[in-house]
């Protein structure tokens, strides 16, 4: 029984070392082999620097197996002597279950169950590296595409200018990725599919997204896996003529690039994107942005070359509308936020299932837009470019001769009247 995986090796005698993970081949074997009565079960771990093995006797000497984090691909074995830790990751979730299952049977189980596993002698070698499995490909030619198709166990992806119009399918089975590059091809549609990978990086630069006279469909962004996992998105160098709505629901999303598209507004509802840090909107066609935007503490913003007028004094001027009644639902939800009780779609946050907030209600509270004081405002007017844009950054880039402006909504009299100040 052997396993691919990374491993570290910690000493609890010297708990505050630097120690780091290395590939490694994790077997299974008994002496004297056979798995007789007299057998103990032994674990043999090889790196790149133990070519022979280090052998490490789990009969009698296993202090615990912690399993918690199993679904993660993670389990540790913790021995009495010598005083270690073999804290193991792997991939292959399933391969690993099997591993631990075969542990518990070698040491709990009877003889014919022993014998059963077939497990080796101490005499096993590692797994060849040529039967290590692919986790990281790049295809720049028709001709570096894999002649068996793409390896499941790839965690990296690359294909790059093959100017391929479709997105491969393939790619929707690939469980295990989470850094995908499709750039500088002519991609127009991202099927619903890939939302369900829990990719971490995805750069779609270079495509026609939004080229179609129907625009692109980011029904994908919704998906149970991107919106939790993905945290890098460029899809700089498309057709974009909107800001996709669903990028308000990207719940960990740090970098966002949306260079040289044709974006001219941003919704109010980017006040989600909480943890965004970076954010890339040159060469769009923007004329103001939202004041929910002023929200975030930005620690990179670029907004050169976008259509801000040159002077601050071409903020249009407006009349206060009053709305005279204010609903049971505006009411509530102005609640919700105040008193921040915990609302969410259950897709999003599994553990807020029982949320007294009904996930339709949810929905709507994320992206209606709000007042600069915190209020939330259903049915209010927008005030296109009514004031100057206050940002909050560490580092922005901007024309020196353009005004950064806003568009703004108000729930009351007051709000508007401070707008300026």
């Amino acid at each position: 029984m052997k396993i691919l995986c990374d491993v570290i090796v910690h000493n609890r005698q010297q708990p505050s070392a630097n120690y780091k993970s290395a590939k490694s081949t994790l077997a299974l074997g008994f002496h004297p082999p056979g798995g007789k009565p007299d057998s103990k079960l032994f674990v043999i771990l090889f790196t790149a620097k133990s070519k022979a093995g280090t052998r490490y006797q789990l009969t009698d000497n296993l202090r615990q197996i912690f399993t918690r984090f199993v679904d993660e691909g993670k389990f540790t074995l913790s021995l009495k002597n010598p005083e270690i830790d073999l804290q193991v990751r792997c991939r292959d979730v399933t391969l690993l279950r099997n591993f631990l299952r075969a542990v518990n049977v070698a040491l709990k189980g009877d003889v014919q169950e022993r014998e059963k596993l077939r497990l080796s002698s101490l005499s096993v070698t590692p797994i060849a590296p040529q039967s290590r499995p692919v986790t990281k490909l790049s295809i720049a030619r028709k001709s570096d595409y894999p002649s068996k198709g793409l390896p499941k166990t790839l965690t990296h992806l690359e294909i790059l200018g093959l100017q391929k119009s479709r997105l491969d399918s393939q790619i929707l089975y690939l469980k295990h990725l989470t850094h995908l590059n499709l750039s500088e091809n002519a991609i127009s549609k991202i099927p619903k599919p890939l939302g369900e990978l829990c990719l971490v990086d995805l750069n779609l630069s270079g495509n026609v997204l939004g080229s179609d006279i129907g625009g692109c469909d980011f029904i994908w962004l919704e998906g149970h896996g991107v919106t939790k996992s993905l945290q890098n998105l460029d899809l700089s160098n498309n057709y974009l003529t909107h800001f996709p709505l669903g990028l308000t629901k990207l719940l960990n999303l740090c970098d966002l690039n949306l260079d040289n598209n044709r974006i001219k507004r941003i919704p109010f509802s980017v006040r989600n994107l909480q943890t965004l840090k970076s954010l890339s909107l040159e060469s769009n066609e923007l004329e103001a942005l939202p004041g929910t935007l002023e929200m975030i503490y930005f620690d990179h913003i670029n907004i050169s070359n976008n259509n801000f007028p040159h002077h601050a004094d071409e903020i249009q001027q407006h009349d206060f509308v009053f709305v005279p009644r204010i609903s049971l639902l505006q009411i509530a939800a102005r609640t919700v936020i105040k008193h921040k009780i915990p609302y969410a779609h259950p897709k999003s946050y599994p553990t807020l299932r029982n949320c007294t907030v009904p996930w339709i209600v949810a929905d709507l509270l994320s992206e209606t837009p709000v007042c600069s004081c915190g209020n939330i405002c259903f049915d209010a007017k927008i005030y296109e470019i009514c004031s100057l844009a206050s940002l909050h950054y560490k580092c922005i880039i901007s024309n020196a001769d353009r005004s950064i402006l806003a568009d703004r909504v108000f729930c009351t009299r007051r709000c508007f009247d401070k707008r300026n100040s």
